[in-house]
């Protein structure tokens, strides 16, 4: 909630920076606050959500886990291939299955992607029995790998990194000089022939 906020009151300082300044400038700056604004929007609201994302991976690094036996394990896929690992669990005396992807092998060339997943898949074998961590208000939720997953902070990398750009934009933009936005209305226009 508080992430929200922030971003609310930069948000409203920067429509406030690019509306004084839009007066005083010429149509190529207007063109580069726009631009620095839609980065700067587009880079918080997916920060946002990726941060709200990475909030809910790192909570589920805290599920407590249960004993369960794999049922199925093969790979799945014609040209993005990924593993597929079927599990069963209780949890209070109740039974539950549950199916996890893993971390899929999200990138590559089709061969380093099948060889990526059929090495995943070596490592939950049929009968096996695994660690099934599951979220204690709604035990049919689970998950076989307990960690954040490295797309969660390359999305996040992501979202920052256009955002700043933004900012970047703006800063230059707020911080030229008055005389540089003259001189710059003048570009092309005939000087005034003295009489």
């Amino acid at each position: 909630m508080i992430l929200y906020l922030i971003f609310a009151v930069v948000l409203a300082l920067v429509i406030i920076v690019s509306a004084a300044l839009k007066s005083r400038a010429n149509v190529a700056s207007r063109k580069l606050v726009t631009i620095g604004v839609v980065l700067f929007l587009v880079g918080g609201i997916m920060g946002v959500f990726m941060t709200t994302n990475l909030v809910e991976e790192t909570a589920k690094t805290n599920w407590p886990f249960v004993s369960g036996i794999v049922t199925s394990s093969k790979v799945i896929g014609e040209r993005a291939f990924r593993p597929e690992i079927k599990y069963d669990y209780s949890v209070g005396g109740v039974k539950y299955s549950g199916i996890s992807g893993l971390d899929d092998p999200g990138f590559g060339g089709r061969t380093k992607r099948l060889d990526t997943a059929e090495k995943m898949i070596t490592e939950y074998p049929v009968g096996e029995e695994v660690p099934v961590y599951f979220n204690p208000d709604d035990p049919a939720e689970s998950l076989l790998v307990h960690h954040v997953a490295w797309s969660t902070y390359m999305q996040l990398t992501l979202a920052v990194t256009i955002a700043l750009a933004g900012a970047v934009i703006l800063i230059f933009f707020a911080y030229k000089p008055q005389s540089e936005y003259a001189a710059s209305d003048r570009v092309g226009v005939p000087a005034q022939q003295s009489q």
